[in-house]
């Protein structure tokens, strides 16, 4: 029963949406699935036993993610959990977006066991996000213009263009006037 409890367990990590990572109290990582490994480019067996900070986070942030996702949970265990965002590298030099939450789980003792953390590639909704900031912002000084002059036809066709163009390619950059 035990055998088909761990085989049931590796199943939901291996086929689970989210990346799943599993570290021992030193920071090792004892666990990784397939999400993982897809958004890394790296397999289990390479990164087994090693470090997050020395595997899969960029070297610039590494140890401040470190500080602030690990550390402070192991310092500090009765937080049981905590949330932020870092990029994860990939082995071709990309870079993903992802969403973490960490828990801890406690030994007997109220000593950190194990730290799980589960992640989202939010790479996508970020970078919508950002396109549509740039959207607003230029929707508004197009309209800025045309409140100002609007006898100016080519800020009233940007006014029109930018609130049309939602969804289509943007316009080449020769075309735009700021």
């Amino acid at each position: 029963e035990l055998l088909a409890e761990r085989d049931l367990s590796a199943a939901f990590l291996n086929h689970a949406g989210a990346l799943v990572v599993v570290l021992d109290r030193e920071g090792r990582i004892l666990r990784f699935n397939r999400e993982s490994e897809r958004v890394s480019g790296l397999r289990f067996a390479e990164v087994q036993g090693k470090c997050p900070w020395d595997t899969v986070l960029p070297p610039e942030i590494a140890q401040t993610v470190r500080a602030l996702a690990f550390d402070a949970l192991l310092n500090d265990p009765t937080r049981l959990s905590g949330v932020h965002v870092n990029e994860w590298m990939h082995r071709d030099g990309g870079r993903r977006l992802i969403e973490w939450t960490n828990s801890v789980l406690l030994d007997a003792n109220g000593v950190v066991n194990y730290v799980v953390a589960i992640g989202m590639d939010v790479t996508q909704r970020n970078n919508t996000q950002m396109a549509l900031d740039a959207f607003i912002r230029r929707s508004h000084f197009a309209q800025a213009q045309v409140e100002a002059d609007p006898t100016d036809v080519d800020w009233v066709h940007e006014l029109i263009w930018a609130l049309t163009s939602v969804g289509r390619c943007p316009r080449s950059k020769s075309s735009r006037r700021w």
